[in-house]
């Protein structure tokens, strides 16, 4: 996963035996999200579930997003990251935030 801070980087690795990843944001293509909440939202946000389609459409949703009231329960499938300008991070694993 590239680094949305420095996207020379990487961020993190993914091994994956099953299912799909997909990452959205505003790194490559600039602001091209329209937000449905006031505050901060992530850079990026990167999904992983069972079906690429799933994953799609959770990772542009969870950038439009409010970053910080953000509900990463039961509602958000799979597992994911989401990055901040500022470098912070927000992980969930299977309905449940990790902290």
């Amino acid at each position: 996963m590239q680094d949305p801070n420095q996207p020379d980087q990487v961020f993190a690795h993914l091994a994956l035996q099953s299912g799909a990843v997909a990452t959205s944001g505003i790194v490559s293509r600039g602001e091209h999200i329209a937000y449905q909440t006031a505050g901060r939202h992530a850079l990026s946000a990167t999904v992983v579930t069972e079906d690429l389609t799933t994953a799609d459409i959770w990772a542009t949703a969870l950038v439009a997003a409010n970053f910080d009231t953000l509900d990463l329960g039961q509602s958000v499938p799979g597992t994911g990251l989401l990055v901040a300008a500022n470098g912070e991070t927000r992980r969930w694993f299977l309905g449940q935030e990790v902290v």
